[in-house]
């Protein structure tokens, strides 16, 4: 793109944000330099993002955005409030250029940062660290009883907060090392390893006593002092605490998640293993916990599986 011409569209940008937004000085800096930031950065690898030499403006969408915040995410490592401050400059760019009618549409206008972007965060948090947070003294209390039980469950069995909490019903088989989880009509089994299992058995027996002194007749299988189901924000206010427990200041608490599957596969799970441990209903959502041991059971899985190849596709009469 011609460097002039996008200095003046820059320049332009500029006034808008000032005068049309009614931007502070500080604020409208940080938009201006993210968005050069973002053009500089496509020059750079305009041939990765199959751009032509002489591209302009108009060529950039949802591709050339998405390979940007996976690029600082993954590769360079940056925090996700910064990746999220930058997607909402890049943003508020497109769609000054649309108001302007300097491009036809707005590529990025429903551009949001999916679930395949954040599970690219894992941060440089160790396998030591992660070790801590179960190595901590257990506080024999119901309290300490459940909040080591949803770190378990979140980072062992790898169930998100938003289904944490609409758990109803957990049935333990220590014999077999398994726990069988209800969640209205939906019920997942799924193994457990023997501290998480005697977590979750002093956490049962602990929650009796709150159901029996309160008198709720609650169906949640988490609750608070008050014998009250558990919220969504305090699950994540739970967790949050328990990084910073160990130093883990600022981690968003969905890393544990990402972090897990990522241990896993680095120690040979295989593509079913992760799967299940996940609840993943896409192949490709995995590519992010890939090593060399996950691309040989991908490339297996579609060499060999049935599902992977349609029967058409040996049907010379298939058009």
């Amino acid at each position: 793109m011609d460097q002039y011409e996008l200095e003046e569209i820059i320049s332009q940008y500029r006034v808008y944000l000032q005068v049309e937004k009614g931007l502070q000085p500080g604020t409208y800096t940080v938009y201006l330099s993210a968005v050069q930031y973002f053009v500089s950065f496509c020059k750079k690898h305009y041939e990765q993002l199959f751009l032509p030499e002489n591209w302009q403006l108009s060529d950039l969408g949802t591709r050339e955005l998405e390979f940007f915040l996976r690029e600082h995410l993954k590769v360079r490592n940056w925090k996700t409030n910064t990746v999220i401050s930058y997607l909402n400059s890049i943003r508020s760019f497109f769609r000054f250029l649309h108001e302007k009618k300097m491009i036809q549409k707005n590529p990025i206008r429903h551009f949001t940062m999916k679930q395949q972007m954040q599970e690219l965060i894992f941060s440089n948090i160790s396998e030591e660290e992660i070790q801590q947070l179960f190595q901590k003294t257990l506080e024999p209390t119901f309290e300490g009883y459940r909040n080591r039980l949803l770190l378990e469950m979140f980072y062992g069995l790898g169930i998100t907060p938003s289904k944490l909490v609409k758990i109803d019903h957990v049935e333990l088989d220590k014999e077999n090392g398994t726990v069988k989880i209800t969640s209205g009509k939906q019920t997942r089994k799924l193994p457990i390893a023997p501290p998480a299992a005697e977590v979750l058995r002093h956490y049962l027996l602990e929650r009796n006593v709150i159901l029996e002194q309160t008198q709720q007749q609650t169906s949640a299988f988490l609750i608070n002092h008050a014998g009250k189901k558990l919220t969504r924000k305090k699950v994540g206010e739970i967790l949050k605490q328990e990084l910073e427990s160990i130093g883990l200041i600022g981690e968003r608490i969905h890393i544990l998640r990402n972090l897990s599957t990522k241990h896993f596969a680095d120690h040979g799970a295989d593509v079913r293993s992760l799967q299940m441990h996940r609840d993943m209903k896409r192949i490709s959502t995995l590519e992010a916990f890939k090593n060399e041991t996950f691309d040989t059971v991908l490339e297996q899985f579609k060499k060999l599986h049935i599902r992977e190849h349609s029967p058409q596709e040996n049907d010379p009469d298939y058009q």
